[in-house]
């Protein structure tokens, strides 16, 4: 999720928390009211109480609606009802090393940080640290289950931790708050009890500090083929009989462009087709960038930071035009097409593979190697009657050599999978019919040997890659 969009959510129940406190004020109200016609015990709150418990019932009314209620009208099912295992976010966040992921986490340690800090201003009884500790622990408790049991999102034990910890340091900060007060005052204060609360907080920032490190210290990045948790109870049965040999294999490495390169890639197509990029309509995400053409806002790519593949449509020669209606052409011949995406600025690799399907003209490019770089992916367009290309995904990256690696032998990538260490596809039972030595990009840009396992389930086949890579 964005931040754009966590403060966008968070301010809708902001509005909901002020009704309720309207609410709970309009009670009150009435109540003391009917106490002094009945000359009962009316309920006296100083102002300064009253705003903190205000403020207080607005968070937690944040936190639930952020946790719970944002899933209301979706359509969420959660049959299994699994519970994810301890550390099972980190894993995932590890091996994707996603911004997104990384960001969810510190998102729900930071979630609980008002709650360790509030709660020991609005009951006393909360100022001994295990209370606010125990609290905080419940609070979330209650959450979780409640989502586990009305399928409200999903039920991690990392959220445990996460919120737990983030209540930790919040009753932390809470603390030097009142060191901070004390000193002004030329009060008692006791500095060592106020630094150890703080053992939470830089427990936190060491651990993230330690994750980041050692991820900018590897020399290859993580492959999203990678294994989160072994997989428990697998039968795999196979005719095949592997290779014991050991070899090595190439690494290639291809560019990861900021920003700016993404621009670049965007003005070059916009401006073939007479135009440039409007400022106003640029979305910039985790892993891509959005741009749209200036004035009538016709064309729009979105830029893939990794190897700047990219997706690009124009509206204008498509069924979108208000001018006239316009059609795919179909049986376009192969130099048609590449005459029109050389237009676009758009090349393509000596040994692609030519073939039409669904109306769209596909160009392969399998692996072909040319003075030491390796192209891959696939060009995928639409063309129109007139000659246009309305829709176009180009997917095939350029990789120069990097160096060699040792990998394993077929066969122990087999004892692997047969071990459960691949990442799970929802099947427990299959047959290995064919495996093949593939490439998959990794985290950092490099394209690493993977061993591609056909497997066969019930008549489907999938394909379940391993890392080839010796450790």
């Amino acid at each position: 999720m964005r931040i754009q969009n966590v403060i966008s959510l968070g301010s809708s129940f902001i509005v909901l928390g002020i009704i309720v406190i309207a609410l709970i004020g309009a009670i009150l109200l009435v109540y003391n009211l009917i106490a002094k016609i009945t000359k009962r015990k009316k309920v006296a709150v100083p102002i300064g109480r009253l705003l903190l418990y205000a403020v207080f019932i607005i968070y937690i009314v944040v936190v639930v609606g952020a946790t719970m209620l944002r899933y209301s009208g979706l359509s969420i099912s959660w049959e299994n009802r699994e519970i994810y295992p301890l550390f099972y976010s980190y894993r995932e966040a590890w091996k994707n090393f996603s911004a997104r992921e990384w960001r969810n986490i510190i998102l729900n340690i930071m979630m609980f940080v008002p709650f360790g800090f509030l709660l020991p201003f609005v009951s006393n009884k909360f100022q001994a640290f295990w209370k606010t500790y125990v609290a905080g622990f419940l609070f979330t408790f209650l959450i979780e289950i409640t989502q586990l049991l009305l399928h409200l999102g999903i039920c991690e034990l990392d959220d445990f931790m996460n919120n737990t910890v983030g209540a930790m340091i919040g009753y932390g900060f809470y603390r030097l708050f009142v060191f901070v007060v004390q000193k002004w005052k030329k009060q008692e204060t006791k500095t060592i009890s106020m630094v150890c609360f703080q053992i939470p907080l830089l427990v936190t920032l060491t651990s993230f500090a330690l994750i980041f490190g050692i991820y900018e210290m590897k020399e290859l990045g993580n492959l999203p083929s990678g294994y989160i948790i072994r997989q428990k109870d697998v039968n795999v049965k196979t005719k095949l009989d592997f290779s014991t040999e050991e070899s090595t294999a190439m690494v290639y490495q291809t560019s990861v462009a900021d920003v700016e390169g993404t621009r670049e890639v965007a003005e070059e197509i916009f401006g073939r087709l007479g135009s440039g990029i409007d400022e106003s309509r640029t979305d910039i995400y985790e892993d891509e960038v959005l741009y749209w053409s200036e004035g009538d806002n016709r064309l729009s790519i979105w830029v893939h930071y990794a190897g700047k593949t990219y997706r690009f449509t124009n509206m204008s020669a498509s069924f979108y035009n208000d001018d006239e209606e316009k059609e795919n052409k179909l049986d376009a011949s192969e130099d048609e097409i590449i005459l029109a995406l050389e237009k676009l600025g758009v090349s393509i690799p000596e040994g692609a593979v030519f073939e039409e399907k669904a109306e769209q003209y596909f160009f392969t490019v399998d692996r072909i190697v040319k003075d030491g770089k390796m192209y891959d992916g696939t060009i995928q367009c639409e063309y129109t009657t007139d000659g246009m290309i309305s829709h176009l995904t180009n997917s095939v990256i350029e990789y120069e050599e990097y160096k060699s690696f040792p990998i394993i032998s077929e066969k122990e990538a087999f004892d692997r999978l047969e071990k459960g260490y691949f990442l799970g596809v929802g099947v427990k039972e299959f047959e290995v019919i064919g495996i093949t030595l593939d490439y998959e990009l990794d985290t950092k840009g490099f394209y690493q040997p993977v061993y591609a396992f056909n497997v066969l389930w019930d008549d489907i086949e999938y394909t379940i890659n391993i890392p080839a890579i010796r450790k």
